[in-house]
């Protein structure tokens, strides 16, 4: 029997010879990144001090702590295995969001399968983007209620026109949608750009409106959107809604783009 604690059971189990497989340790500081960032951080640093633009203090915490992740020399916890008699170590992770390429991964694997096995219903899923000028990007960026705020009005306006279409194509009763939206921060240049991706289902759940009561509930369900988006008035009309409320909700603000 292996014992370990808890977040190093996944790492002991190929040292215990589980499909002939063997641990072997994560080495960042072999990484050219890690290279890079050990070498240049402090001159960055001392650089934007100097130009009195110093780096935001969460980003100077993520990438010092980049630098501890996976080193044994920042901490590790040890794991025995009585069945095989072995003995392995596992340095502490720095579990940061926004850096740390391995951290990252393993927590978009970890919500990924989290979010289809749990979450989202085996039904259509489209994928949304909304994107904003630049302008707004920065002020996103610093403002935790602005964010919340534009995130509702664009998932009410596509569940707004899904419910709509839903009732013109199938005479539905009081559909409701769902989605799961997640905000990324940056670009692929790793430049300021908040955006959001939102994963909706193409659809309602409702009831039918023919027919008597009994009738509505055995047919309550999901029912499918089938008009197609791309290059059609539906689009253009969702788009319409969005950037009309987003602009009375940052009138109300006094936030110019």
């Amino acid at each position: 029997m292996c014992t370990a604690t808890a977040p190093a059971a996944r790492a002991l189990d190929d040292s215990c010879g589980v499909g002939g497989r063997h641990y072997a340790r994560r080495k960042p500081e072999a990484s050219d990144l890690y290279r890079v960032v050990r070498q240049e951080l402090e001159t960055l640093f001392a650089s934007t001090a100097t130009r009195e633009r110093p780096v935001p203090r969460f980003v100077a915490r993520e990438l010092r702590a980049f630098l501890r992740c996976g080193i044994l020399a920042h901490g590790f916890v040890r794991v025995h295995c009585d069945a095989w008699g072995l003995d392995r170590v596992v340095a502490f992770s720095c579990k940061g969001r926004g850096f740390c390429p391995s951290c990252g991964g393993r927590r978009m694997a970890d919500t990924a399968a989290h979010r289809i096995d749990r979450v989202l219903p085996d039904v259509p899923v489209r994928q949304w983007v909304l994107s904003l000028p630049f302008a707004l990007r920065y002020r996103l960026a610093y403002d935790a209620p602005l964010v919340r705020d534009v995130l509702a009005i664009f998932v009410h306006s596509v569940f707004t026109s899904l419910r709509r279409r839903a009732r013109k194509q199938w005479a539905t009763l009081r559909g409701q949608g769902g989605a799961v939206t997640f905000i990324q921060r940056f670009g692929d240049a790793l430049n300021l750009n908040v955006h959001f991706h939102s994963l909706v289902l193409e659809g309602v759940y409702a009831r039918s409106a023919g027919g008597t009561p009994r009738a509505q509930e055995e047919q309550a369900g999901f029912w499918p959107d089938n008009v197609i988006y791309d290059n059609s008035r539906c689009m253009h009309e969702s788009q319409r809604r969005q950037r009309d409320s987003l602009a009375s909700s940052l009138a109300q603000r006094s936030v110019r783009g």
